[in-house]
């Protein structure tokens, strides 16, 4: 896939993708949403997010609420239990495995891997995640950013307990600065499902690791490079992580297993 270099601005919106397992798709998103925010998914937000009907969302929350996968109440969001942490690890860990291999291995661009990985992760065995690490040069950071959770649990070295979620900055949480300099550290999933945005990201070299100017508009904040600029609503700002630039090199494990991005 081409980089253009000095591309024009690109305004971009979420969008959503089918996604298979009902079960695996609902841990999952709320495992996700855990990571980003520490909180979980009001019913209308997993409505939007999976595009599906508010009757469909009432009645696979109730029997993740059954399966005490969940919890919630009438004006609660839906968060994962322990129970339903420990298994939305192993799904997480799949999925951003098979991330790495298809980046590193397989040689898949970059903005693809994400939706690949999604039909990819139901699938696979432990066995074959097992052979998959091995492979990778480096297994704990998905090529977004996102940590690899279970791997321990996956070679059976000890009984892992579900680990706390590691809180960063959001872009959001910076943009009161104005124009700002900063290093993106991690894409959430949900940014992740938003095609175009890694696209023109990846043209840029807007990537995990890698040092941008950011500057907030009314409704939009604009990400540079000196290769072009990309455009994200700022309701998407949120579910972009980043260090704040203090002089520290940040060091991203996918900054080791990928062609150098666009300057």
């Amino acid at each position: 896939m081409s980089r253009r270099r000095n591309a024009a601005c690109r305004s971009t919106t979420t969008g959503n993708r089918p996604l298979i397992n009902v079960t695996e798709t609902y841990i999952q998103r709320l495992f996700e949403a855990d990571e980003v925010a520490g909180a979980g998914l009001t019913r209308d937000t997993i409505r939007r997010e999976l595009g599906a009907n508010p009757a469909t969302v009432a009645q696979n929350v109730a029997r993740l609420l059954e399966s005490n996968l969940v919890d919630t109440g009438p004006r609660r969001p839906v968060v994962l239990t322990l129970l339903g942490q420990a298994q939305a690890i192993p799904v997480v860990r799949k999925h951003r495995l098979v991330e790495c291999f298809l980046v590193e291995i397989v040689g898949l661009e970059w903005p693809l891997a994400h939706q690949e990985a999604r039909r990819w992760q139901h699938v696979i065995s432990d066995e074959v995640e097992r052979r998959v690490v091995a492979l990778l040069s480096a297994a704990d950071t998905s090529p977004y950013g996102n940590p690899v959770p279970g791997l321990a649990a996956l070679f059976g070295r000890r009984s892992e307990a579900v680990p706390p979620m590691e809180r960063h900055v959001s872009l959001a949480e910076i943009l009161h600065r104005g124009r700002t300099t900063t290093r993106i550290r991690t894409l959430s999933e949900r940014l992740q499902d938003n095609q175009p945005f890694l696209v023109h990201a990846w043209e840029i070299g807007a990537i995990p690791g890698r040092e941008v100017e950011v500057s907030p508009g009314p409704a939009s904040v604009r990400i540079r490079t000196d290769a072009g600029c990309v455009d994200i609503g700022r309701a998407d700002a949120v579910h972009l992580l980043v260090d704040e630039v203090d002089g520290r090199p940040y060091q991203a494990s996918f900054a080791r297993r990928t062609s150098e991005p666009a300057r």
